[in-house]
């Protein structure tokens, strides 16, 4: 900021200009995001980040690797076990197989329909057999609007904008906190739109933590924000403590991240999800027992925030009415004269829509229909220490 108006204010062009900024990093993104899908799409970048052969599905069963009497456990030349098995829907062939302790094992899987996914329970292996963008814009949009607010408010420099923000209230304070949650889940969120590092991932804590820290986190702190902006107006009794308040939402923050943080990084080292316990002393899982504890620790302070939510509004309900002050909404820094047609109804983005409906899935569906020799076969290798391992 260069400089105020004698009266305090912003001079408009001064906003104008931080809102061009804005505008042009939000396209600059959302160009490298299409770059990226029609390029991805373009060379056929959509398989496993590993060793693609392919199958013709019509033909598996009839010879070859995948025949039927091939599947199951088979020991290899050099005394290692190879298990080949065919998923299918809602089953696997064979659907049991035994291998012996303390032998090399390796896993041959391919399927002749759709995306599957593969996993040892009590062990670290878990792999798949075989968008992000509004999300970021979101958080652009959002941080646009609060720079523009602390500019008007007198903020200078690059970032003295955040300091002028009115902190101490928690409609404000909420919006700041979700977005943290936001940036780091939306970013989680690129990892699980990724075809292939989502294939590292899936099905592993990795997506609870993602949709915890999303849904969980940025969306619920500001029903938070809400119902602490709304309840004085419903019931006409005032907060009785916006400091209290304020705690609330610290503590959600923080008991969000303790929580979330650890079940990434152990989604990272292989944990699946879905699975109702663990035996942590086996010598694999062993490893993930600090960040169980820790997003324990995680939970436990979130049920003391959900707590002081609870008692911040009993507490206000117990206190005097008081005429609330009528509520304002935002208004636009320059507003528009005449809306744009296109901008104005749904054809424009259902046309977007459409476009990126046919970039992301044309040639998979294609490849399916008409590339029979297409479905890729996976290969695994670990050692077995569970007798009886399926």
């Amino acid at each position: 900021m260069q400089r105020l108006l004698p009266d305090g204010t912003v001079p408009a062009e001064e906003v104008a200009r931080t809102e061009k900024l804005w505008l042009a990093a939000m396209l600059a993104l959302l160009g490298v995001m299409m770059a990226v899908v029609v390029a991805a799409s373009a060379i056929n970048a959509i398989h496993a980040p590993s060793n693609v052969e392919t199958i013709n599905p019509v033909t598996l069963h009839l010879g070859g690797e995948f025949a039927e009497s091939n599947l199951g456990t088979a020991q290899e030349w050099n005394g290692s076990l190879a298990v080949r098995v065919i998923a299918t829907q809602y089953a696997f062939v064979p659907d049991c197989v035994k291998v012996a302790v303390d032998t090399p094992v390796k896993f041959r899987l391919t399927s002749t329909d759709v995306i599957h996914g593969f996993l040892l329970p009590s062990t670290n292996v878990n792999t798949m057999v075989v968008v992000a963008l509004p999300t970021l814009l979101t958080v652009f949009a959002i941080c646009a609007s609060l720079e523009i607010a602390g500019r008007y408010r007198g903020g200078r420099g690059l970032l003295g904008w955040i300091t002028a923000l009115p902190w101490d209230e928690p409609i404000v304070l909420a919006t700041g906190l979700s977005l943290v949650m936001l940036g780091l889940g939306g970013g989680g969120g690129l990892i699980n739109m990724s075809y292939d590092m989502n294939s590292m991932i899936h099905n592993t804590a990795w997506v609870p933590a993602h949709f915890h820290l999303i849904f969980g986190g940025a969306v619920l702190i500001m029903y938070f924000a809400i119902a602490y902006e709304m309840w004085p107006r419903i019931t006409g009794k005032p907060l009785r403590s916006k400091r209290l308040a304020r705690w609330q939402l610290w503590l959600w923050f923080i008991g969000m991240m303790v929580t979330t943080i650890p079940w990434h990084i152990t989604g990272l080292m292989g944990q699946p999800r879905r699975v109702a316990m663990f035996d942590f002393s086996d010598p694999l899982l062993a490893p993930m027992v600090p960040f169980a504890v820790m997003s324990v620790v995680g939970g436990f302070i979130l049920l003391v925030s959900a707590i002081l939510l609870v008692t911040v509004l009993v507490r206000s309900q117990f206190g005097d009415a008081v005429l609330q002050a009528p509520l304002r909404y935002a208004l636009a820094v320059n507003p528009p004269v005449r809306v744009p047609g296109a901008l104005n109804g749904f054809a424009l983005w259902n046309v977007i829509l459409l476009m990126f409906m046919v970039v992301e899935y044309g040639y998979p569906i294609g490849q399916f229909f008409f590339l029979k020799s297409s479905v890729p076969t996976y290969e695994m290798t670990r050692q077995s220490t569970i007798p009886g391992t399926r």
